[in-house]
C-alpha cells in the first residue's frame, strides 16, 4: 500500500484528515505529516510518498518551483487544498499536476473519493502482482470496498501486537508460522489481518484452539502480548470489508480487557452512547473527596464506574472524555494548593493526560489517575500545614459541596477558608465580579435545571432539595436568571425519563 504525506499548516486539520482516513477505511499503509514547507521538503526528499494532500498557502512563491521539482520528480499522486478560489491557486494545481483541487470548506465525499483513488493508483505494482490474497480470488481491495462475497464466507481474523513497532516481525512470524488450515494474511499499519479456511461445523471451537496456541506462542517467543479479534464465517455477512469493520470494532474491546484475549465478534453488542462528562453530583464528590482526603471514596468510585458495564460497553472515547473530565478536578484542585507551582507535580500531571489519551488499555489508566489523585491529596496536606492554598479557589469548592444547605452563610464559607467574612467577600468579588449570594445562587440554579430537565421531582421539591426554602423565591430567581419560569424551562427542556 501507498505512503501519504499531510502537508498543512493547521494541526487540527492534519489530525482531523488522519482520522477521517482511519474512519473511512481508506488504504495507505502510512502517514507522514508536515506543517511547514521545510518540514515537507524533508519528508519528500526521506520518504518518498507516494501521495501528497498539499495546502497550497503553505508554500510560499519563492520555493515554488523547487516544491513542484520536487512533486513532479518523487509523487504520483497530488491532491491540492486551498482556501482561495482564485485562478492562481488552479494555476498552481495545474503545474503541479495536480489530480485534484479542493476549496474549503471541502466536499468530504469527493475528498474520501480522491483519497481513495490515489491510494490505490499510488501502490506500487510489485505488490499487486505478489499480493498473497490475490492467488485465492480474494484481493486485498476486499477489505476495504464492498465487494460480495460469493459461495460461503470464510473465518476473518486480526492480530493486533502489544506494540505496534512489532507489527512487521507478527506479520513475518505468522507468514512463516504453521496453520492446520488454508490461510491468507495481509499486513495493515498496526494489525495483520486473516482470511483462513475453517471447517463450518466446527469453526468456533477450531478458532479458539488456534486462537490460544498462537497467542502463548508469540508471548513466549517475543516477550509481548497480542489481542485476536475474530468473526466466524457463520455470521450472516454480505462482504469481506463488512468482516473487516466489524472485527476493527469488535478489537476495541481489549480496551475494557486488555491483551492475551480473543474477542468475537458474536459477542459484541456493540458499544453504546453515555455522557461523557461528570453530573453536578459528581464533580461535588471528588471536590468534597479530594478535600477531605476520602481516598476510599475516590477508589470506590472508580472501580465502580470503569470496571462495571452492566448495561453494555460504552464507546471507549467517550470513557476517555470522562476521564478528562475527573483531571479537570484534579488540576482544579492543584490550583489550590499551588500544587501547579511544583514541577515533579506538574509533570506527572501532563503524563497522566498522555496515559489518558494513548494508554489502550482502561484498568492501567484508571490505575495512574488514581495514584495521581492520592500523590495530590498528600501533598495538598502538606500545604494546608503551611497554610498555602488559593482562599478563592478553596471557598468556591466549599459552596459548591454545601449548597444544598438553606443556612449557609458568607460566614460559614469564610471561616471553612480561615479568613474574615469582609475580606473573603471582597477577593471573591474581585476573582470573579460577583457576590457571595450571586455565587450561590448560581450552583443552586444550575443544579435546579439540570433536576427540571432530568428528573419527575415537583417545583416545590426542587427548591427544597437545591437549598431554598421558599418555592416561591426559587421561581422568581429561577425566571430573573432562566428569562422563563422553572414550569416553562421543564417543559421546553424535558429528558425522556425511564
Amino acid at each position: 500500500m501507498a505512503k501519504l504525506l499531510i502537508a498543512d499548516r493547521d494541526g487540527t486539520e492534519r489530525t482531523g484528515l488522519q482520522w477521517f482516513i482511519a474512519s473511512k477505511h481508506i488504504p495507505f499503509e502510512e502517514i507522514r505529516e508536515a506543517k511547514t514547507v521545510h518540514e515537507m521538503i524533508a519528508a519528500i526528499e526521506a520518504e518518498r510518498p507516494e501521495a501528497i494532500y498539499l495546502e497550497l498557502e503553505m508554500v510560499p512563491d519563492d520555493q515554488f518551483h523547487h516544491v513542484k521539482y520536487l512533486l513532479r520528480t518523487n509523487v504520483e499522486r497530488v491532491i491540492c487544498i486551498t482556501t482561495e478560489a482564485v485562478f492562481e491557486r488552479a494555476l498552481q494545481a495545474l503545474e503541479l499536476n495536480a489530480m485534484s483541487l479542493f476549496v474549503k470548506p471541502v466536499s468530504m465525499e469527493n475528498l474520501q473519493s480522491s483519497l481513495f483513488q490515489a491510494a490505490k493508483e499510488s501502490a506500487p505494482p510489485e505488490k499487486k502482482a505478489s499480493d498473497p490474497l490475490m492467488k485465492e480470488g480474494i484481493t486485498s481491495e476486499a477489505l476495504f470496498i464492498e465487494q460480495a462475497i460469493t459461495g460461503s464466507a470464510p473465518s476473518f481474523l486480526l492480530f493486533k501486537p502489544e506494540k505496534a513497532s512489532l507489527n512487521k516481525q507478527l506479520y513475518h512470524w505468522l507468514q512463516n508460522g504453521y496453520f492446520p488450515y488454508p490461510a491468507r494474511l495481509y499486513p495493515l499499519s498496526s494489525m495483520v489481518a486473516g482470511i483462513f479456511e475453517v471447517p463450518g461445523e466446527r469453526e468456533n471451537e477450531l478458532l479458539q484452539v488456534e486462537g490460544q496456541r498462537l497467542l502463548q506462542q508469540w508471548q513466549e517467543q517475543h516477550q509481548n502480548r497480542l489481542s485476536l479479534a475474530i468473526h466466524p464465517g457463520s455470521l450472516p455477512v454480505r462482504s469481506i470489508h463488512e468482516m473487516y469493520v466489524r472485527t476493527k470494532e469488535t478489537m476495541q474491546m481489549e480496551f475494557f480487557k486488555g491483551y492475551q484475549q480473543i474477542h468475537w465478534v458474536n459477542e459484541s453488542r456493540g458499544f453504546h452512547m453515555i455522557d461523557p462528562f461528570l453530573t453536578p453530583d459528581e464533580q461535588r464528590l471528588w471536590v468534597t473527596a479530594l478535600e477531605k482526603g476520602e481516598k476510599k471514596v475516590m477508589k470506590d468510585w472508580l472501580y465502580v464506574t470503569f470496571t462495571q458495564f452492566p448495561h453494555g460497553y460504552p464507546i471507549p472515547d467517550l470513557l476517555r472524555i470522562k476521564l478528562t473530565s475527573i483531571l479537570a478536578q484534579l488540576r482544579r484542585f492543584m490550583h489550590t494548593y499551588k500544587l501547579d507551582e511544583n514541577v515533579e507535580i506538574e509533570a506527572n500531571y501532563h503524563e497522566v493526560f498522555q496515559t489518558i489519551l494513548y494508554q489502550p488499555v482502561l484498568f492501567h489508566i484508571v490505575q495512574e489517575i488514581l495514584l495521581f489523585a492520592l500523590e495530590l491529596i498528600d501533598k495538598a496536606e502538606e500545604q494546608k500545614k503551611n497554610h498555602v492554598f488559593d482562599v478563592v479557589e478553596r471557598g468556591l469548592q466549599y459552596i459548591e459541596r454545601s449548597f444544598k444547605n438553606p443556612l449557609l452563610t458568607l460566614d460559614d464559607v469564610a471561616k471553612a477558608v480561615d479568613r474574615s467574612p469582609s475580606y473573603f467577600s471582597s477577593l471573591l468579588a474581585k476573582k470573579k465580579g460577583k457576590s457571595f449570594r450571586e455565587v450561590l445562587n448560581d450552583c443552586r440554579l444550575s443544579c435546579a435545571k439540570k433536576l427540571l430537565m432530568e428528573t419527575n421531582l415537583t417545583i416545590k421539591e426542587i427548591a427544597f432539595q437545591t437549598g431554598f426554602s421558599d418555592p416561591n423565591y426559587f421561581s422568581k430567581r429561577f425566571k430573573e436568571t432562566a428569562g422563563s419560569t422553572p414550569r416553562a424551562f421543564r417543559r421546553e427542556n424535558k429528558k425522556n425519563i425511564r
